[in-house]
């Protein structure tokens, strides 16, 4: 098992699993995925799971993939397709590096009577590497002199025990098919000295100074927990970036993040410079500034930053300052562009991103926080570009959107008559929203207008969560109303 930012992979899944795993004080739920390296009666058994557990993710390459899928069509009687149906395949390329929930996977082709895969698997900047079950050594050699093995199958499996790693688990069960421990024993310590034996019940006495037999239920710890305070996880818990990901994701942000501490003052980005990293603030407020040190705007607590330089490889685009003592957490760019390539994430961050600079220009909006800004954002429809004449409201029909103009000039009239212009950066369409009557009044594009909307449900919900913003509307709604003579 090999546990990956919270999430549990199996490797080569064993014969009744779920009561090893059960032993283990493991609950099979928090399986994610197997990593298949060869299909032998002794591995690749997973059945159980398949049958009984969630939809598992099936790491291997094609040609695993497919022997895993033949020998499961077997023991279930099912055909092929409804197996498939079972299991979300990843598939892997050799030589091509695999991104998976915020691990780095690389592959390649080992030496078995049947296709094996070896794997190096990458967390920050740390790696365990699997051997697989292989030949390896002088007898692996051997095979390449005769034109047995190519190059390329050689070469990779020839360096599995010099490849960085933190942890390599080796082939040394000797025999016909697999490498002699003595072969390893004779590895420079540099080398040696990360390696784990397999395929072994016990270490001859020759070799218990350089390698230890695995135990039942023995556990290696490359990579130790991060510790987040119970106030730092329920900030991260109710930002809203965090909703839009998965389970599964989240695991990863909570894994990979770190918590930086900034004094009063102090610049976290300054524009024009390259940055790496996503924030998302646990605690304090920054101000955000142009590149003429104006103030554009406050975050606090919940609010996120620094992924516009991120998501478009672009230098920062403001500069960030800590307006009070702060607490933020940083997420590697590399894990934040794969987070947000999941659940529409990045494009709900495009939209905010095309949006949000639009709803800034309207005095309205400007009171909002930065999370409602960007909130409201996401419930913003750029509708279209009116021609002049054109009707953008009727007078008597049913309300069901707010607008503002983002462009232009509208007039506004009442039984045929004008009494009002409309101009950019100004709204309409609430009266009839706010009092939920029909529209009360024509509004005619003058000159050519380009407007943003809100659909009338998503308006109730979102003025009804910001009362300020239901108190203005409800006084310009009411200004807007003829005056009884």
């Amino acid at each position: 098992m090999l546990w990956l930012n919270y999430i549990g992979v199996s490797v080569d899944g064993v014969a009744w699993e779920k009561d090893h795993l059960r032993a283990l004080g493991i609950n099979p739920e928090e399986l994610r995925a197997h990593i298949i390296t060869h299909v032998h009666d002794d591995h690749a058994n997973i059945f159980d799971l398949l049958i009984n557990g969630k939809r598992p993710v099936i790491i291997a390459d094609h040609l695993g993939f497919e022997c895993l899928v033949e020998k499961a069509s077997l023991v279930l009687d099912l055909d092929r397709e409804s197996v498939k149906k079972m299991v979300e395949w990843q598939k892997v390329i050799f030589g091509k590096l695999f991104h998976w929930l915020g691990a780095e996977f690389e592959f390649w082709p080992t030496a078995h009577p049947i296709p094996t895969v070896g794997f190096r698997a990458t967390v920050g900047n740390q790696s365990i590497v699997f051997s697989g079950d292989t030949l390896w050594g002088e007898r692996l050699t051997q095979l390449f002199n005769a034109d047995v093995v190519d190059s390329e199958l050689y070469d990779a499996t020839m360096s599995a025990p010099y490849r960085a790693s933190d942890l390599t688990f080796h082939d040394a069960g000797g025999g016909l098919i697999h490498p002699e421990l003595a072969e390893l024993a004779g590895l420079p310590e540099q080398a040696r000295r990360h390696i784990v034996p397999t395929h072994l019940a016990s270490i001859p006495p020759e070799f218990s100074d350089k390698f230890e037999v695995i135990r039942p239920g023995q556990t290696w710890i490359i990579q130790g927990d991060r510790k987040q305070s119970v106030s730092d996880m329920l900030v991260l818990s109710n930002s809203p970036i965090v909703h839009w990901v998965d389970e599964e994701w989240r695991k990863v942000l909570l894994a990979q993040g770190r918590v930086r501490e900034h004094v009063s003052g102090a610049t976290i980005l300054n524009f024009g410079q390259t940055n790496k990293d996503f924030f998302i603030i646990l605690g304090g407020t920054v101000k955000v500034m142009d590149a003429n040190q104006e103030e554009l705007a406050r975050l606090s607590t919940g609010d996120f930053f620094g992924e516009i330089s991120i998501m478009y490889n672009v230098p920062v685009t403001a500069t960030v300052k800590a307006a009070s003592a702060v607490r933020l957490f940083a997420l590697d760019g590399v894990i934040f562009k794969q987070m947000i390539g999941c659940d529409g994430v990045a494009r709900r961050l495009r939209k905010i991103h095309a949006v949000r600079p639009i709803l800034m220009h309207f005095g309205i909006m400007q009171s909002l926080t930065p999370s409602r800004l960007n909130e409201l954002a996401q419930i913003v429809e750029l509708d279209r570009i009116y021609n002049a004449g054109e009707f953008i409201i009727k007078e008597g029909a049913p309300a069901d959107k707010f607008f503002g103009i983002i462009r232009g000039r509208a007039r506004v009239q009442v039984q045929g008559r004008p009494v009002a212009t409309l101009y950019e950066n100004q709204v309409f369409g609430e009266v009839a929203l706010i009092k939920n009557t029909a529209r009360t009044a024509d509004v005619i594009a003058e000159t050519p207008v380009e407007v943003f909307s809100v659909s009338k449900r998503h308006f109730e919900r979102f003025v009804g969560q910001v009362p300020m913003l239901y108190y203005y509307l409800g006084v310009l709604a009411e200004s807007r109303q003829p005056r009884k003579r």
